[in-house]
């Protein structure tokens, strides 16, 4: 990867290897200056798509990891067994935008938002983040209440007591789902549906980023610099984001990069030279071109 020693720094990497607890084998090193100012673009990017569609004053930021199958000599065993990466990810679901995680995610979000909600899987549910969602007086975050769903796993005593016949896999009549919150307005249906919606955003974002926008693939062994792929990708799909809700017209809202791709940036075309002018013929109905000039005009530099 072109540049990646300006996003690698072993330095960081041997210092926070020494500073394990006892006990502890997992670590994250502290991020390179160029790595910081990625998060910063992407951080302003949010902030300036939030100010131009200033109508959604609701945020739910969905938190969860996803698994890159890799087979690299420096690749970590994964929780679900094999070798890989395990990049988390934060999504703003409303608006389809990818944030920094978890308390950061909030910090991000533009100032217009007045309704916080967080909802996350059993990873999540860990003391210090439970408590810092908890603090309405905002001491080390948004002042105000943030409404949480946070999966819990369940005992293995549980599991057994609970455990009925012979319909599912593991041998139960019903499925059990634990979610903690404090949303209290909200029957208990109501809170598990929505709390699976989760899982038509934050997955389907780990999707696209994966299989369409080259996040899938770590092009190095290096750390900040496989770090730097992966934001590259987050802020690609954020500006396509910007694309699909402030230049382009609703139908287009749920485009896949992939539509985007074939139907608009690889559009057929030919350059002709008349009357000492450069001509482009683009090969495209009238309704589409109106649609392009449009983009066009949102753009901040001239093109």
């Amino acid at each position: 990867m072109l540049g990646h020693d300006q996003f690698h720094d072993e330095e960081k990497l041997q210092r926070a290897r020494s500073e394990i607890p006892q006990g502890q084998v997992s670590y994250i090193p502290d991020e390179s200056g160029a790595l910081r100012a990625l998060a910063q673009v992407n951080q302003e990017l949010v902030r300036e798509i939030g100010r131009r569609c200033a109508e959604q004053q609701i945020a739910t930021i969905d938190l969860d990891a996803t698994i890159i199958e890799s087979w690299k000599k420096q690749a970590k065993p994964t929780y679900q067994g094999g070798k890989g990466y395990q990049p988390m990810l934060a999504v703003w679901a409303e608006m389809d935008l990818v944030l920094p995680v978890a308390r950061h995610a909030f910090q991000a979000l533009p100032a217009g938002v007045q309704e916080l909600y967080f909802r996350g899987d059993a990873a999540c549910w860990e003391r210090e983040l439970v408590n810092w969602l908890r603090d309405e007086e905002g001491r080390q975050g948004p002042r105000g209440r943030i409404t949480f769903g946070i999966r819990v796993r369940m005992t293995p005593n549980l599991k057994k007591h609970i455990r009925q016949g012979e319909l599912f896999a593991d041998g139960s009549e019903a499925k059990y789902f634990v979610v903690a919150s404090n949303e209290w307005n909200r029957g208990a249906k109501k809170l598990l549906e929505w709390h699976r919606e989760k899982a038509g955003t934050i997955e389907a974002v780990h999707d696209v980023l994966k299989n369409e926008l080259a996040g899938g693939v770590m092009p190095c062994g290096r750390f900040g610099a496989n770090a730097a792929w992966m934001r590259l990708a987050l802020l690609t799909h954020n500006v396509l984001t910007a694309l699909k809700r402030i230049g382009l017209p609703e139908p287009w809202l749920r485009s896949r990069p992939k539509r985007l791709r074939f139907q608009i940036f690889r559009s057929p075309a030919k350059l002709v030279h008349h009357a000492r002018r450069v001509l482009l013929r683009v090969r495209r109905a009238k309704a589409q071109l109106i649609e392009w000039c449009e983009v066009w005009r949102l753009m901040p530099v001239a093109s």
